[in-house]
C-alpha cells in the first residue's frame, strides 16, 4: 500500500521513543499520518512519550466511558461528549441506523460506527489533514483516538495542526 510519503507504508507500526520504527501494535488511519510526519519532522519527545497503537492506560477514558444522549439536531441521530483533560474534549455522534439519503452523520451506530470531532479549549482540532472531523470510527478506533489525546497531550495537539499546515501548504506549492 503506497502511503502519503510516497512509499510503501506498512500496516503496522509502532513509535519507540521516535527514532525507531517496528512491526508491532496496529495504528489507524491517522496514525500513518502522524507516523511520516514524527519521522519527517524528527520532533523531540521525552522517551516515555508513545504514540498509542493499541495499548490502553486503565487511567485513561475510553469509548465505554462515553454517555450517549439524543442528538439535538439530527432526530435519528446520537451524541456525546467527554472532557479528556488538558483542554481537550471529544465529540462522537452517529445515526442510530443506517440513514436513508443525504444529511445524516458519518456513522451509524447500529453498526458500530460513529463520526468523531476533538476539541481543544473550544477550537476544532484537524483530526486528518484534509478534515476535522473522522467519519465511520468504531470503538477501537475512538478508544485509541482518546487514548492519543491523554497520553500525548499538547505534543499531540502541536502534530496534528502541523499535518495540516504541511498539507495545505502542499496544496499551495501545487499551483
Amino acid at each position: 500500500m503506497r502511503g502519503i510519503c510516497g512509499f510503501a507504508c506498512p500496516k503496522s507500526l509502532t513509535i519507540n521513543d521516535l527514532r525507531e520504527a517496528g512491526p508491532r501494535k496496529p495504528l489507524m488511519l491517522n496514525e500513518l499520518e502522524l507516523f511520516y510526519f514524527i519521522s519527517k519532522k524528527r520532533l523531540a519527545f521525552p522517551p516515555q512519550s508513545v504514540i498509542m497503537g493499541g495499548m490502553i492506560n486503565n487511567d485513561h477514558k475510553t469509548f465505554h466511558d462515553l454517555v450517549f444522549q439524543d442528538h439535538a439536531n439530527q432526530p435519528n441521530g446520537i451524541q456525546a461528549r467527554l472532557d479528556l483533560g488538558n483542554g481537550i474534549e471529544i465529540s462522537v455522534v452517529s445515526m442510530k441506523t443506517k440513514s436513508n439519503g443525504y444529511g445524516g452523520l458519518y456513522g451509524d451506530a447500529s453498526n458500530g460506527t460513529y463520526e468523531v470531532a476533538m476539541y481543544h479549549n473550544n477550537s476544532m482540532l484537524p483530526l486528518a489533514s484534509f478534515d476535522d472531523v473522522l467519519g465511520w470510527q468504531d470503538e477501537v478506533a475512538i478508544t485509541r483516538l482518546m487514548g492519543e489525546a491523554q497520553k500525548n497531550g499538547l505534543a499531540w495537539l502541536t502534530l496534528l495542526k502541523e499535518i495540516r499546515n504541511d498539507f495545505t501548504a502542499s496544496l499551495v506549492s501545487n499551483h
